[in-house]
């Protein structure tokens, strides 16, 4: 069965007794395994208990295909909830999910993390069709999800965080839920218990490498830089930079030259437009937003940003194909539209 929305939250923090088999799918790794964790540990708290619970790889059972449905067949020796983990990417699962799932049965329940699949993969349309099996889609977080988590685990310490400065963080982190949480706890060991995060903590917090590769996306666009982009595309691909947060990053900025020029267009000044924007843009970007904003109107700002939009709901949905070539193809048609 699909569960979508707000069901998620409901389902995986009570797990429904008639679900026996948990599939959680999609991109973000780190979503996946942080969802089915918190799964796991309701049907097995101690999952290093070998005779309550077993992991099996995806080469285990693509080598022994009958050998996840002997698991699932098979019953704890002292009693209570037996719990099987299936982990793999996704297509060599397929054949072995199909044999076990229709042989579980109250007493075992199957958690399996398939980190590479889309939602027209086929094992996820095999567990969407059986009624005992809880299909979860794990996908980049949302600027809301990464917002909300934030102020949960700052809540924890009564740490309080200014409202620019959360934007910032918002707009600094990508779609790797691992990834988001470990600079969020980072935030919240600074600040300590009761502490506050001004712009400047995060900025100094979270300005790491990563970071700085995003901005320089948006400023080889910005100034047409051809060659720096497609340099910069290449090495994202190797150092495994979320394409989602470089159009994330790419979306800020022309959100913010929308209402750049969208100000200009009014009669206001460039510099005093950049100095409304918030979170307050750093000083070394101001010179390339103006630069930028003199060349663009507000129409094509706009455009830019509804096609970064579109991007990222292509990426989400499995539409696009190679991530980091549907992506490359649009920022290079950007920089070719601005350069003309």
């Amino acid at each position: 069965m699909k569960i979508t929305g707000r069901d998620v939250t409901k389902i995986i923090g009570q797990i429904p007794p008639h679900f026996l088999c948990f599939l959680f799918h999609g991109a973000d790794r780190g979503l996946i395994k942080e969802r089915a964790t918190m799964v796991a540990k309701q049907i097995c708290p101690d999952l290093d208990d070998p005779f309550s619970s077993v992991t099996l790889r995806g080469e285990d059972v693509k080598a022994d295909p009958a050998r996840l449905a002997d698991e699932v067949g098979a019953v704890s020796i002292f009693g209570g909830e037996r719990l099987v983990r299936l982990q793999g990417s996704g297509t060599e699962l397929l054949a072995s999910v199909k044999n076990a799932v229709p042989l579980l049965q109250q007493g075992t329940r199957l958690v399996i993390e398939a980190s590479d699949t889309t939602t027209r993969h086929a094992l996820v349309k095999y567990c969407e069709a059986a009624q005992n099996c809880a299909s979860i889609g794990c996908y980049g977080d949302e600027e809301r999800d990464i917002g909300q988590m934030a102020q949960t685990i700052f809540a924890r310490d009564s740490i309080s965080i200014e409202k620019d400065a959360l934007n910032l963080l918002i707009s600094r982190l990508g779609s790797d839920r691992l990834a988001s949480r470990s600079e969020i706890e980072k935030l919240a060991l600074m600040a300590g218990p009761q502490g506050t995060l001004s712009v400047h903590d995060v900025e100094n917090a979270i300005g790491d490498s990563s970071a700085q590769a995003l901005d320089s996306f948006t400023k080889a666009i910005l100034s047409s830089d051809i060659s720096g982009l497609t340099n910069l595309l290449e090495k994202a691909r190797m150092e495994d930079i979320a394409p989602i947060a470089i159009i994330r990053q790419c979306a800020q900025t022309f959100r913010q030259l929308y209402f750049i020029t969208a100000q200009k267009e009014k009669g206001e000044a460039v510099a005093t437009a950049i100095g409304q924007l918030r979170p307050p843009v750093h000083f070394k970007a101001k010179p390339v937003l103006s630069q930028a904003a003199m060349r663009l109107n507000s129409k094509m700002a706009l455009s830019f940003w509804k096609k970064m939009t579109a991007i990222e709901t292509e990426l989400k949905t499995g539409k696009a194909g190679d991530p980091y070539s549907h992506l490359g193809q649009a920022l290079l048609g950007f920089c070719l539209r601005l350069k003309r």
